[in-house]
């Protein structure tokens, strides 16, 4: 008898688990901008003309108590109002987060080293121009990245943003598209000492155990144990913790 193998369904693919800690870190961000803590107040605020009061009831779409919940993220679909845009307009600062470099570092897929570049360009200004100098006599004003030394990771230390965290993440990826262990080197030992800072922040504090050990898993430690062998070794951020972060206190 003839059979069919049914076809895979259409549509957007499954969030990775970066993506949903994107998305949940987002929200909480939200919340924090605008003091709004329920999905309908929110939603009033950001997503106005959803909301409507019909027959002395209200009607809408309660998208944003999903958000809220945790039972899903804002999307971009062609045609749908996006919902990170419309929280920017109200609260000015709550995209950044959501668009981070640091989420797309955070994939499986390997960045280029032009990718890595691009996204530490498109970082705060306060990171960005530690890590990069516009060239003046270049035609279109490109800009041309600073060695990174140690005096450059103390500086990136010493922001203590979620921004300089992003850096050092898409420079481990960077490392990687050079194939260029003491890069790579320091970019973690700037990640390891950036932890205190980060975990202090009100918009990561929920999240920082759950982001750390994301990162611990992406961005393995390279151990050579002979010329032309290396092991990939996770070094997780508990051990940083109980070695580091007590000398910050």
């Amino acid at each position: 008898m003839p059979f069919s193998i049914p076809s895979r369904k259409r549509g957007r693919p499954p969030k990775t688990a970066a993506e949903k800690l994107r998305d949940r870190i987002w929200i909480h961000v939200v919340k924090l901008r605008s003091s709004l803590t329920t999905g309908y107040m929110l939603e009033k605020t950001v997503d106005t003309p959803q909301v409507k009061r019909q027959k002395g009831m209200i009607s809408r779409p309660r998208k944003w108590d999903r958000y809220l919940n945790w039972e899903r993220g804002p999307g971009q679909i062609k045609g749908k109002r996006n919902s990170v845009v419309l929280a920017e307009a109200e609260f000015p600062g709550t995209a950044c987060w959501y668009h981070s470099p640091i989420w797309r570092a955070l994939a499986p897929k390997p960045m280029t080293a032009e990718e890595c570049e691009t996204a530490l360009i498109r970082l705060d200004i306060d990171v960005a121009e530690l890590l990069f100098s516009i060239r003046s006599d270049a035609e279109h004003g490109n800009v041309e990245a600073h060695p990174f030394d140690q005096a450059l990771a103390d500086q990136l230390v010493a922001t203590g943003s979620f921004d300089a965290l992003a850096a050092a993440v898409v420079m481990v990826r960077w490392s990687e598209a050079i194939a260029s262990p003491a890069f790579r080197d320091l970019a973690l030992k700037c990640y390891g000492r950036l932890q205190p800072a980060i975990a202090k922040l009100p918009e990561i504090e929920p999240f920082y155990e759950e982001l750390f050990s994301m990162i611990d898993n992406r961005c393995k430690h390279w151990v050579f144990i002979a010329n032309n062998q290396r092991m990939d070794v996770v070094i997780f951020w508990e051990g940083i913790r109980d070695n580091v972060w007590k000398d910050k206190q």
